[in-house]
C-alpha cells in the first residue's frame, strides 16, 4: 500500500471518529466547522471540504535555493568585458513584465522576496551563457567574468549576511579544469560563498568524463553543494522556436548527465559529493525503472534507480503529482529544496507556492521543503 494512501486513510478515519465523538460529547462546545480553530485542529479531513485548510499548512519561514540573480550590475559587467551585446538571452530581458525576467538590485529583490515570505535566497548565475556569443571561443572573458561574479556575490553577502547566499561561477564551461578548480577553493575558502553552480555538460561533453574528477573531488573535499543547471542541451539547434532547449532540452540533458553518473562509475567514485539536481530532477526519476535495463547496469554495486536516492533535488517548474512521486520513490522528504527559476518563469514565487500549497504534504515534508533541508545543507544558520 502506498504511503499517501494509507496516510490519507487512516487520517480519514479519525476524522470520521473524531466527528461522531465531537456529535454526541462537545455539540456546545464545538468550533464552527471552517473556523480556524476547527481547521488548525482537523486540517488534513477538512482539506478536501473547504481551502481554508491552506492557512494552518502555510510554512512561517522559505528558503529559496533556485534564484537567479538579475541584477543590472551583472549585465553592465558583461557586456563591458565581452565588447558586446550577444547571445539569445538580450532578446529575454526585452520581454520583461512586473513578474519575468525582472532585473533587481539586491534590495529590490529583497523587498520582492519579503512579498512572498522568502526569508533567505542562495542565487546563482548559471545563464551567463544566453549572454555570450560562445563561451568556449570566449574563454578568457568568460573566466573573467566568473571572478567578477564571485568578487561581486561575496560583497552581497557581506551586506546582507542573513538573507542573501550565493554559489559560485567557476566557468565549468569553459573547460579550464585548473582554473575552474582555483576559483572554486578561491570562492568557498577566501570569497565565503555557500556552493558552486555548474552546467549539465561542458561544451558537449559529459560530467562523468574523468577529466573532471579532479573538480570533483575539490568540491567534495571542501564540502559544498554543487547545484547542477542544464545548458546547452544536445540538439539545442533543432529547439530554438517556442524556447523549446528549455522546455524539453533542459529535462533530456539531465537525464543524460544523471544517467552517466550512474553508470560511469561517478557515484562510486565521488560518494560524498553533494549534487543539486534542478527541476525535480528533470525527468529521469520518472521512468527510473528503464535505469535497470542497460548492460552497464549489471555491473553497478546497487541497483541503477537506487542512485537517484543519493541526490538532492529542487522543486522549481514541478507540479503535485511529479512532487507526490518523488517524496514516495526517496521515501523521504529529506532531499527536496524548495526552488523558483526567478525569473525565468513568469510569477515564479507565486506558481511555485501555490503547487506547493496544492500537495498533500505532512507538516514535516512541508517545513523540510520550504527551509529545513536548505538550512541544513548549506550551513545557513
Amino acid at each position: 500500500m502506498k504511503r499517501r494512501f494509507f496516510i490519507k486513510t487512516v487520517i480519514a478515519a479519525i476524522i470520521v471518529l473524531f466527528s461522531f465523538c465531537s456529535i454526541g460529547a462537545f455539540a456546545g462546545n464545538s468550533p464552527e466547522p471552517n473556523s480556524k480553530a476547527s481547521i488548525e485542529k482537523n486540517w488534513r479531513g477538512l482539506k478536501k471540504k473547504t481551502r481554508n485548510w491552506k492557512k494552518c499548512t502555510r510554512p512561517k519561514r522559505k528558503i529559496d535555493i533556485h534564484g537567479h540573480f538579475h541584477s543590472p550590475v551583472i549585465f553592465d559587467a558583461i557586456e563591458s568585458i565581452c565588447g558586446e551585446k550577444a547571445g539569445p538571452g538580450w532578446r529575454l530581458l526585452q520581454m520583461q513584465t512586473p513578474t519575468y525576467m525582472q532585473t533587481f538590485n539586491i534590495e529590490e529583490r529583497l523587498a520582492w522576496m519579503d512579498e512572498f515570505g522568502i526569508e533567505k535566497t542562495v542565487f546563482s548565475f548559471p545563464s551567463t551563457y544566453l549572454f555570450m556569443r560562445n563561451e568556449q571561443a570566449q574563454a578568457e572573458e568568460r573566466k573573467e567574468i566568473a571572478q567578477f561574479l564571485n568578487d561581486y556575490f561575496a560583497e552581497l553577502h557581506q551586506e546582507y549576511p542573513n538573507r542573501a547566499f550565493f554559489m559560485a561561477d567557476v566557468a565549468m564551461s569553459v573547460g579550464d579544469m585548473e582554473f575552474s578548480i582555483n576559483e572554486l577553493y578561491r570562492a568557498v575558502e577566501e570569497l565565503g560563498l555557500h556552493g558552486v553552480c555548474i552546467p549539465t555538460n561542458i561544451g558537449g561533453k559529459q560530467l562523468s568524463d574523468p577529466e573532471f574528477d579532479d573538480f570533483f573531488s575539490e568540491a567534495e573535499a571542501l564540502g559544498v553543494p554543487v547545484f547542477i543547471h542544464p545548458e546547452s542541451p544536445y540538439g539545442m539547434e533543432k529547439m530554438l522556436e517556442n524556447y523549446m532547449f528549455a522546455i524539453v532540452g533542459f529535462p533530456a540533458d539531465e537525464a543524460l548527465m544523471v544517467a552517466n553518473f550512474i553508470y560511469s562509475g561517478f557515484m562510486d567514485r565521488h560518494p560524498d559529493l553533494k549534487i543539486i539536481l534542478t527541476h525535480l530532477g528533470g525527468s529521469i526519476p520518472y521512468f527510473y525503472a528503464r535505469l535497470n535495463a542497460s548492460p552497464a547496469a549489471m555491473s553497478l554495486p546497487k541497483p541503477a534507480p537506487e542512485y537517484l536516492k543519493d541526490f538532492y533535488y529542487d522543486n522549481s517548474m514541478g507540479n503535485p503529482e511529479a512532487l507526490t512521486f518523488l517524496l514516495d520513490f526517496l521515501g523521504s522528504s529529506d532531499r527536496i529544496f524548495f526552488g523558483t527559476d526567478h525569473p525565468y518563469v513568469n510569477e515564479a514565487e507565486a506558481n511555485t507556492i501555490q503547487y506547493m500549497r496544492n500537495t498533500f504534504l505532512t507538516p514535516k515534508e512541508r517545513k523540510d521543503i520550504f527551509f529545513r533541508n536548505a538550512n541544513d545543507l548549506f550551513g545557513l544558520e
